[in-house]
């Protein structure tokens, strides 16, 4: 496994204890968080220790936050599109739109699993609730 694969996965379970720890406190969970946290800034830590020094870092700031549509690759546009609209774009578009029109994430994953009916156990849902959870207010 990569090493920034290693970060990801590390900061996806430090969400996860996260939402648990503000579902139920357990200590258990606290102690993971922990171990999971420290990890994640060793690891990040080395990581950009060795970050070439030849490629400036660009830091910059959105005046407006990306629209759902943005955050998506062509890529997972095409693959969610597929596998969750069953390739019609039309369904796709208007599903799209719906979101972006939504206040927060709470009601779009409402809409998603009550509304359409999704399945949060299928991968692609619960990397596109993903999506959504990272990127529209609570």
């Amino acid at each position: 496994m990569s090493e920034t694969a290693r970060l990801i996965e590390l900061a996806l379970e430090t969400e996860g204890l996260l939402r648990i720890l503000a579902a139920r406190d357990s200590k258990e969970a606290r102690q993971k968080l922990r171990q999971c946290i420290e990890e994640l800034r060793d690891r990040t830590e080395a990581y950009l220790a060795e970050a070439p020094e030849d490629k400036p870092c660009v830091s910059f700031e959105l005046d407006e936050p990306l629209s759902i549509r943005e955050l998506l690759t062509p890529a997972m546009q095409t693959r969610f599109r597929d596998s969750l609209f069953h390739g019609n774009a039309d369904d796709f578009d208007d599903t799209i739109g719906i979101l972006s029109d939504m206040s927060s994430y709470g009601e779009a994953e409402d809409y998603l699993l009550n509304d359409m009916m999704w399945n949060r156990d299928d991968a692609d849902v619960s990397e596109f609730l993903g999506i959504l959870s990272a990127n529209m207010p609570r």
